[in-house]
């Protein structure tokens, strides 16, 4: 509909521009065979508008259709009939709902057959694997028999392992606790020493003394201690020859082991095969792997509602088998999105994250703010016909997402979306006609200015234009100032010019004088649809 309105402006201003310049052409014709030798020039009107500060968006629109975030479609391969049905379309369910059963009367009696078929063979495996343990178990016997005496050297080295570890460990604990307790008598000496050093001789005699006494008798503890870890570092180092010799018994004893047991492996390791071959003989891997996805099937004769949300497609029917395909599917109406098309000469100017303003014809007067929140770049598919034919505009699919919840917007309703590709607030903004350019390629606007003898005169200033959209120009320049007469028709004038505008009241202001142009455009407008209506169209 906007564009529709703004094609017709267009239209509107194109024929307005033929009746001027026709209007003018005239004028001007008889301007110059009235001018003469004396150089007067009439004054043709010019139609104006008042510069004024705006917002403008430059925005591309799009359709699309309300959709769950979260959609869960539930299919099925059980073939049987359905037993119980608990739903119904529109239903609302919550995560774990039992929404139907099938019938499981096949599957049990297929299930009960195959575990029997199962339990018979794996008895007969059972008896087969006891003969081959039976004499693999004798093999073994007399292994351990020659291996007893290795591990009974074994099990002592390793207890004599354990102790002289024991004794390593307890007297690092005590070279560690002597250590420390060195390190605290240093700092206590330091500390006396300090505590000296502050006390002057003639007035604290005594206390020096005492001092003195101290650290005397702390330098004996440490000399004591200093001594007590010498010797325990001696212990430590005779103890860890002790325990790498215990060690090296513990592995000349394992050596001794693993010899008795290589020399009857031979034997063992024969049995062990008989095991495994009689193992792949008589495994049935296929009837365990078909009962496996028969109990798959039973547990899939109960569906449970994967997530909660509303029933909104059920293909399901009480006493019929299921269909192929979806069955039914359950969608999140409290997670909402708009899915959109975009044609491909847009897709690669719109971002994620770009402002939206949806409306939707269910919800008249609500305009609803998100933002662009997935783009996928890959064509929406289309049916093979249209994919061969190279005119065909390609279109791609964007999600926008909403930032507030609306209770009344429900899932597949239509929508159109404006998606803001660039805004300029609070910019001077002109009919994007009234932007041209100079012989020097630079674009100016033409600006009719007071001469203050109740004419006006041309007068050209270079801009620069920002966002354009279908009808303003963002421009910008140093000497543009609010009010002032924008020349909407640049062709028809030249700089320094002196012109006539359309005729207005003197003190009417700006903005009084756009609303009425506005409000005259939009009753032509009507008067034109009115005839349009009458006439059958142009």
């Amino acid at each position: 509909m906007i564009k529709l309105k703004q094609i017709h402006k267009k239209k509107k201003i194109i024929y307005l521009g033929i009746v001027i310049l026709v209007t003018a052409g005239i004028i001007i014709g008889w301007n110059q065979s009235a001018k003469g030798k004396s150089g007067e020039t009439t004054q043709i009107p010019i139609s104006v508008e008042s510069l004024t500060k705006k917002d403008l968006s430059k925005v591309i629109g799009v359709s699309g259709v309300v959709e769950s975030e979260n959609v869960s479609k539930i299919t099925t391969s059980i073939t049987s009939k359905v037993k119980e049905l608990n739903i119904h379309p529109g239903d609302k369910v919550n995560e774990g709902d039992m929404l139907c059963v099938f019938d499981d009367e096949t599957i049990k009696a297929e299930i009960k057959k195959l575990e029997e078929s199962i339990a018979k063979n794996k008895k007969l495996d059972e008896y087969q694997a006891g003969m081959n343990q039976r004499a693999l178990t004798n093999a073994k016997e007399e292994q351990s028999r020659q291996v007893d005496k290795a591990n009974s050297n074994i099990s002592q080295a390793q207890s004599d392992l354990d102790s002289a570890s024991n004794h390593v460990s307890e007297c690092e604990d005590k070279i560690n606790s002597i250590r420390d307790e060195i390190k605290s008598t240093k700092k206590k000496i330091k500390k006396l020493k300090e505590k000296k050093k502050t006390l002057k001789s003639e007035e604290n005699e005594e206390k020096i003394q005492k001092i003195e006494s101290q650290i005397v008798e702390l330098k004996a503890n440490l000399d004591s201690l200093e001594a007590n870890y010498t010797e325990a570092e001696s212990e430590l180092a005779s103890l860890r020859e002790s325990e790498k010799s215990a060690q090296r018994v513990v592995d000349e004893a394992q050596e001794n082991l693993e010899s008795v047991e290589a020399s009857t492996s031979q034997s063992v390791q024969e049995q062990v095969d008989n095991i495994n071959t009689s193992k792949f003989k008589t495994n049935d891997n296929d009837s365990e792997a078909q009962l496996e996805k028969l109990k798959t099937n039973l547990a899939s004769t109960v569906i449970n509602a994967p997530i909660s949300g509303t029933i909104t497609y059920l293909n399901l029917e009480k006493g019929s088998p299921a269909s192929e395909g979806v069955i039914m599917k359950i969608e999140d109406t409290d997670s909402l999105k708009i899915s959109v098309r975009i044609k491909e000469y847009d897709i690669l100017n719109i971002k994620e994250g770009m402002k939206a303003m949806v409306t939707c014809d269910a919800i008249p007067d609500t305009t609803m703010e998100g933002v662009v929140s997935k783009i996928y770049l890959t064509p929406i598919a289309t049916d093979s016909n249209a994919s061969s034919d190279s005119s065909n505009t390609r279109e791609y699919a964007a999600e926008i997402k909403l930032n507030e919840t609306y209770s009344n917007l429900l899932i597949g309703m239509n929508v159109k979306a404006k998606i803001v590709l660039e805004e300029n607030k609070d910019v001077f903004a002109v009919p994007y006609e009234s932007v041209t350019t100079n012989s020097n390629n630079e674009m100016i606007v033409y600006v009719a200015m007071d001469d203050k003898k109740g004419s006006y005169f041309v007068k050209a200033i270079p801009v620069e234009k920002g966002i354009e959209t279908d009808y303003y120009a963002a421009i910008s320049s140093k000497e543009l100032e609010e009010g002032m007469f924008i020349i909407t028709t640049p062709e028809m004038v030249s700089e320094k010019s002196t012109i006539s505008i359309q005729p207005t009241s003197e003190n009417i202001d700006t903005e009084s004088s756009i609303n009425t142009q506005q409000e005259t455009q939009k009753e032509e407008q009507s008067n034109e649809s009115q005839d349009s209506d009458s006439s059958g169209g142009l």
